[in-house]
């Protein structure tokens, strides 16, 4: 039996996950969270075999969520899931660490075997992603801008589109300003920019999130 424990933004969230594994007689569903808080604080007392991450929960960012989880149990496999029909996050997602990665466009099919594949010490990507993923390998340059950043530095990135400034972010982050400043620094070089008004425009019109 596959335990799984998932983490989303609100209960109707949890409700759609939960649902398309009603059927599955090999996965059970242990644990149901509402913030990163919870799934750590959940995942240090109980065990599971696979840890369902909505990418839009609250809370720490999807960085910190990831290395939090690896910190507290090294070998537990990740599934990030969004319910955007958009794939523009799962290079980053993959990168960043996790096992696998599944969008709204085809969640409802795809959930229970991606949990089980993940389970087994692989990975899970869908043939959109999977393209990406090689193109990314292949051919860095062609991928846009933000996805030359480091998770760190994409993290930075997003917290300044936010409207947090250097200061703000190192108190969060418990980081110096200094290296706030750093991270900024290059974030702008990479991406070719120059002010943060400039990184607010790109943020919106590509549609990213943290």
């Amino acid at each position: 039996m596959i335990r799984v424990v998932i983490a989303h933004d609100r209960n109707d969230t949890g409700v759609s996950l939960t649902r398309p594994l009603a059927d599955a007689q090999d996965i059970v569903v242990t644990g149901s969270l509402n913030s990163a808080a919870q799934l750590l604080e959940w995942i240090k007392a109980n065990d599971a075999d696979v840890a369902v991450l909505d990418l839009s929960m609250p809370g720490n960012s999807l960085l910190d969520v990831l290395t939090s989880i690896r910190t507290i149990q090294g070998s537990l496999p990740v599934l990030v899931v969004t319910w955007n029909a958009a794939d523009q996050y799962a290079v980053r997602v993959m990168r960043t660490g996790a096992s696998g990665y599944v969008s709204g466009a085809s969640m409802s099919d795809e959930l229970a075997r991606a949990i089980r594949i993940v389970a087994q010490g692989r990975k899970f990507v869908t043939e959109s992603v999977a393209e990406q993923l090689a193109l990314f390998i292949s051919s860095p340059q062609s991928m846009a801008r933000h996805e030359l950043l480091s998770d760190r530095e994409y993290q930075v990135l997003m917290m300044l589109a936010s409207g947090s400034t250097v200061t703000e972010i190192a108190d969060q982050l418990s980081l110096s300003v200094k290296t706030i400043s750093t991270y900024r620094s290059r974030v702008l070089e990479k991406m070719h920019l120059h002010t943060n008004i400039e990184l607010v425009e790109y943020v919106k019109s590509n549609q990213l999130n943290s």
